[in-house]
């Protein structure tokens, strides 16, 4: 069971896609320090355009160049250090991501970015950071963002 160390947690609401924006690229800032951050929200909640504001700052690579890896798993991008953007709402469970080869990226030092980190919830990595956005009205977002302390 995931749980959060309410030491290192906050919630913030943005009140349009704009404020949700700059808000991943504030977070950006923290990628270097946990290098796997895991994402968390119903379909149309907003991660991926989240994701693609986080990469847009960590790598100075324009938004409409980043795509949701949907029926891929796993989009890799490069511009001086590597960021892997994992969907995995196909994904069967943790076996699978396993048998993939994908645990590998967890531990590559890389920045990995993963929606639907349920599917992994049991091998997520302490000191992960998780960002769970829930869709308050048709703008508004709920972003309630924390460190793992265990699992």
């Amino acid at each position: 069971m995931i749980k959060n160390n309410p030491a290192l947690s906050t919630k913030v609401i943005t009140n349009n896609a704009s404020e949700t924006s700059k808000l991943a690229k504030q977070i950006s800032n923290l990628a270097h320090k946990h290098k796997v951050i895991c994402f968390f929200g119903n379909l149309g909640a907003g991660k991926t355009t989240f994701i693609k504001s986080l990469i847009n700052a960590l790598l100075q690579i324009e938004e409409s160049e980043i795509s949701s890896p949907t029926y891929t798993y796993v989009n890799s991008y490069n511009n001086n250090q590597d960021v892997h953007h994992f969907d995995l709402y196909r994904l069967k469970g943790k076996d699978e991501f396993i048998e993939m080869g994908f645990e590998e990226y967890l531990e590559s030092g890389d920045i990995c970015l993963i929606e639907w980190s349920e599917r992994i919830e049991s091998i997520i990595p302490s000191n992960a950071l998780c960002i769970e956005i829930s869709h308050l009205d048709e703008d508004k977002r709920e972003i309630h963002i924390h460190v793992l302390d265990s699992i």
